[in-house]
């Protein structure tokens, strides 16, 4: 069996001092190090062929949405088995004529 080297990079980067130490105590509480945070990053960056979408501005659900999800997790709320069945239960008359199990992604 071959071993593999790996060739490692490495990156400077420029950032206020007080946003260093804030990130620094922030990961403190985490168990990671700067440069591990950093590096889960890049790696999550190159696997995924981009920006992580939580990074890129996407809100966190507001306390309505989160309470709905924590119902759905303790076996409250309603699960539909697609939006039709959703649309039709609301008596939505806006729902959209075409059906939605028709969609593909």
């Amino acid at each position: 069996m071959t071993a593999t080297t790996i060739h490692e990079a490495s990156i400077n980067i420029r950032l206020p001092q007080e946003v260093k130490e804030r990130a620094v105590r922030a990961l403190e509480q985490a168990g990671m190090s700067l440069s591990q945070a950093v590096r889960l990053f890049v790696t999550r960056l190159a696997d995924g062929g981009g920006v992580p979408l939580d990074m890129l501005g996407e809100e966190t659900p507001n306390a309505v949405t989160q309470a709905a999800m924590r119902e759905l997790e303790n076996g409250g709320g309603v699960l539909y088995k697609n939006l039709d069945d959703l649309f039709s239960d609301a008596g939505d008359d806006d729902a959209p004529a075409q059906s939605y199990d028709a969609v593909q992604a």
